[in-house]
């Protein structure tokens, strides 16, 4: 994927990018994913089947991710030192459980929350636009 530069006269340009233009920088966003992130899933280009009406220089597709899983939070510890005599106090600070009454069904501890991640190009407004999808392990 050759990827090239071009510069924008950021007090005319008017927020948009071309079709092409996201093409390129999702290409560019996806390799540097790829570089500084190589443990966690790959974005990757959907190709869409062309459209009626649609010129055919337009690239057709979107970016995605399927399946991000966040590590697991652990318990925090913060040290706060005290004045009195070098005397060093540890603060534990547990996971708070977090209950939501309005859920109809609690998620188990054992669960894991998964991220689904769409990036796509309006065609009404010239801009890129973030889909993304939450859900736990075991649910639909």
């Amino acid at each position: 994927m050759s990827l090239e530069r071009s510069t924008i006269d950021i007090e005319t340009w008017d927020g948009t990018i071309s079709s092409g233009e996201f093409y390129l920088s999702s290409c560019s966003f996806a390799e540097k994913w790829k570089k500084f992130n190589s443990a966690l899933p790959q974005w990757s280009w959907c190709r869409c089947p062309k459209l009626l009406g649609v010129p055919s220089s337009r690239v057709e597709g979107y970016l995605c991710v399927d399946g991000i899983i966040p590590p697991r939070r652990s318990t925090m510890e913060d040290n706060h030192e005290c004045d009195d005599g070098g005397l060093k106090e540890t603060v534990c600070l547990k996971e708070e459980e977090f209950i939501d009454s309005a859920a109809l069904v609690q998620p188990e501890m054992h669960e894991r929350c998964h991220y689904d991640f769409h990036v796509v190009y309006s065609l009404s407004y010239g801009v890129p636009v973030l889909y993304f999808r939450a859900y736990w392990s075991g649910m639909f």
